[in-house]
């Protein structure tokens, strides 16, 4: 996939009411074993303008980081407030 598609159903998976964690678990398994924690931050940040701080927490991720302290539930309360559902993205 290109840089557009991913956008794009990174997009449409979040109108489509789908949890936030689904969304960066697809985009994890998209980007593949090769992915960089840069590109996936940097993919989040284009279709959702997400702040940049917020996206640092991922780091801390059980889903990109092993060991990672934050749970499925912390990262969903942390950011699903910030991704828009009604497709208003840049």
């Amino acid at each position: 996939m290109n840089e557009g598609q991913i956008l794009g159903e990174l997009r449409f998976r979040a109108v489509a009411g789908r949890p936030v964690v689904d969304i960066l678990v697809w985009l994890r398994d998209a980007l593949g074993p090769q992915m960089t924690y840069f590109q996936f931050m940097g993919y989040l940040f284009k279709a959702f303008e997400i702040p940049v701080e917020r996206l640092r927490m991922l780091e801390l991720w059980v889903g990109v980081t092993p060991g990672g302290r934050l749970s499925d539930d912390e990262i969903e309360a942390l950011l699903a407030p910030l991704v828009p559902r009604d497709g208003s993205t840049v």
